[in-house]
């Protein structure tokens, strides 16, 4: 099979709300050099002179001729005829490759039909109803996804099927790394199976009867309740090795944060003592497992309030995040990053597929498409994710929403106890983080505190 460029693949992506993130008008604008984030990893396209745009448009139009071939009658390769037009095409290409790759890897969970009866009504569909619950899925599979694979993993690694009939010389790593994406693929299959303990069937099956949530089957949620869902869902299987923690305050506005807050929150919500929470390392306890912090937040009256969308695009380049559970016009999406233009970056999943219920079902988590949305499109309701694995990621957590605090304190996403001692500043680079940078680098992406009659009360 001829190799595709990263370009041609990339323009592949299609269909969903808002623009795709493969347009020919992103794509365009992306060779004015810009950068992109994915769930905290960025992506730098270099700038290109106008010669070399001429030679781009002119492979997309190669691109777009499915019946143009070589003289052997064989597809025409778009990498080939971007190496000609020099050394700029060949870098942009490879980082349109690599970023196809990490968003095609990101799994998708859709609305299904024809799964098993669902509640008293027999539901066989979400259609509807469970679209907050879906992108609440994807969120915890990305958390799942890193702590076990690791955030470098890429989809290209994975072949699905039966392990038993692979070859006997294929590598062992790659057979080992097959078992472990389709075992966590099956927690979201759409079935009551106890190993499907992420399907709507356990979650309202369980879950909400130990919440003692007046949630059922056909009901619309928002991302408030499908985090404290989720989070139980966590907290009741044991041999994870990941503990889910829900920071709110009531009505939705900015809670507090700290490690000793977060430690008290995740042993409540685990039903331990505090002998078994997190705690400083010196206090006489180490860190037992990592952990998923989930926040709701509502950040505005009648939408999203614009003062807070530069802490909105920082979060989303942080080392730790997972992404949000957010919403368009009453819709569910989940967002995984910022554009070149700093718009966020959405997996809608209000697409209907057949119910996952086999391995031979896998292929469909990973068929999504990355959009483009405009920040003044979203709602106001919401639901921050983060996954901290060591004792360090907390501190760091902490650390960095304590200067978003320190930059906008009218308006920060959480508070934090500042009856701490400061991470040195190069301890919070060997974690990736960064808050006083904008996303292309240029400049502070934090604006200066407004006066307070700016700022609505929320």
């Amino acid at each position: 099979m001829q190799r595709r460029s990263g370009v041609a693949k990339i323009q592949n992506l299609s269909g969903g709300v808002g623009d795709s993130l493969a347009s020919k008008k992103v794509l365009h604008e992306l060779r004015r050099g810009a950068c992109v984030w994915i769930l905290g990893v960025k992506y730098e396209f270099p700038k290109v002179n106008e010669e070399w745009k001429k030679g781009c448009d002119d492979i997309n139009s190669e691109i777009e001729r499915e019946d143009e071939t070589n003289g052997d009658g064989s597809r025409r390769d778009a990498i080939g005829d971007a190496g000609e037009v020099g050394t700029t095409a060949q870098a942009w290409a490879e980082v349109c490759e690599e970023l196809f790759w990490d968003v095609k890897s990101r799994i998708w969970i859709m609305y299904r039909q024809n799964f098993e009866p669902l509640g008293k009504n027999g539901l066989e569909t979400d259609v509807g109803w469970g679209c907050t619950l879906r992108s609440g899925q994807m969120m915890l599979a990305q958390a799942l996804c890193f702590l076990r694979l690791g955030r470098a993993w890429r989809l290209r690694h994975l072949s699905f099927g039966d392990m038993s009939d692979q070859a006997e010389d294929e590598d062992d790593t790659v057979l080992d790394l097959t078992g472990e994406i389709l075992e966590m693929l099956e927690m979201f299959f759409d079935k009551a199976d106890n190993r499907s303990m992420f399907s709507l069937h356990q979650i309202f099956r369980r879950t909400a009867q130990a919440l003692n949530l007046h949630a059922r089957p056909g009901q619309w949620l928002g991302p408030a309740a499908v985090s404290q869902l989720l989070a139980e869902a966590l907290n009741s299987c044991q041999d994870l090795g990941l503990r889910g923690c829900v920071l709110s305050d009531m009505g939705g506005g900015a809670p507090t944060l700290s490690s000793k807050i977060l430690s008290h929150q995740s042993a409540k919500q685990m039903g331990q003592s505090m002998d078994n929470a997190w705690v400083a390392p010196g206090a006489g306890l180490e860190i037992t497992m990592p952990i998923l912090i989930f926040i709701p937040l509502v950040l505005g009256i009648d939408g999203l309030n614009e003062a807070y969308i530069p802490q909105l695009r920082a979060v989303l380049s942080w080392k730790w995040t997972v992404g949000f559970v957010g919403g368009t016009g009453g819709s569910s999406v989940y967002v995984i990053g910022t554009s070149h233009t700093g718009a966020p970056i959405l997996m809608d999943p209000h697409t209907v597929k057949k119910a996952a219920v086999g391995y031979e079902d896998a292929s469909s988590f990973f068929d999504a498409d990355a959009r483009v949305l405009e920040w003044s499109e979203l709602d106001s309701s919401l639901c921050l994710g983060f996954l901290c694995q060591h004792w360090d990621d907390v501190e760091c957590l902490c650390q960095c929403f304590l200067d978003l605090q320190r930059e906008v304190p009218h308006a920060p996403l959480a508070y934090v106890c500042e009856d701490r001692e400061p991470l040195p500043h190069h301890k919070l680079q060997e974690h990736g983080a960064s808050v006083s940078m904008a996303l292309d680098g240029s400049s502070s992406c934090i604006p200066p505190p407004l006066e307070d009659e700016d700022w609505q009360l929320l």
